[in-house]
């Protein structure tokens, strides 16, 4: 994962699928589960 501060107020996350695996989420969880995507964040 690579973080990327654009401004005082903004930053950018560059995530792979692997980075999310190796959270114990899988791309499912991601992408239907809303619950599941904000505990990634």
């Amino acid at each position: 994962m690579e973080i990327e501060r654009i401004n005082e107020n903004t930053l950018k996350f560059y995530i792979s699928y692997r980075d999310i695996e190796e959270r114990g989420f899988n791309r499912e969880d991601i992408w239907y589960n809303r619950e599941k995507g904000e505990q990634l964040f």
